[in-house]
């Protein structure tokens, strides 16, 4: 599971991945919805992903999708920097959509930046900002969330 973006530098552990497998219920990594809930599989790489309904338990749900701007001929920036990137954009963009600050919210915060091989190979430059519950005390992950979280102020 990826790693929280709260009050302290932000490490990623979830990058995105090229592939795609296709179910009723699943999808492409690379098709994102901003506002929507998700269940996200456990590793580092995310290939495909199950929608919720927001009022279901869920795993994150999707508040904004911020494109590195490195132009499709970039060489890959390296890990570091997406997650600085990302630590930023996402933080800039919490409070536009959960109505609170960041650093003011019980809400946590992730984000899933592109692997090497989906910068390459499919020029992905897009950074998944996901609100997430608190971190279980295992660090297995985090606390399910219920209920959309967009202009809540939690």
């Amino acid at each position: 599971m990826p790693t929280p973006i709260r009050r302290s530098p932000m490490v990623i552990v979830a990058f995105l991945a090229l592939a795609a497998f296709g179910s009723a219920c699943s999808q492409n990594a690379l098709e994102f919805t901003i506002g929507e809930c998700v269940n996200l599989p456990d590793g580092t790489q995310i290939s495909d992903y199950e929608t919720v309904d927001c009022g279901e338990a869920h795993d994150a749900e999707v508040y904004a999708l911020p494109q590195h701007p490195d132009g499709p001929d970039a060489a890959f920036p390296g890990q570091s920097v997406l997650e600085e990137f990302a630590d930023e954009r996402c933080k800039q963009d919490f409070e536009a959509y959960v109505g609170i600050e960041y650093n003011q919210s019980t809400i946590y915060s992730t984000a899933l930046t592109p692997s090497q091989e989906s910068w390459d190979g499919a020029e992905d430059r897009e950074i998944v900002c996901l609100l997430v519950g608190e971190p279980l005390e295992d660090s297995s992950g985090f606390a399910q969330l219920t209920g959309s979280k967009e202009g809540s102020g939690e």
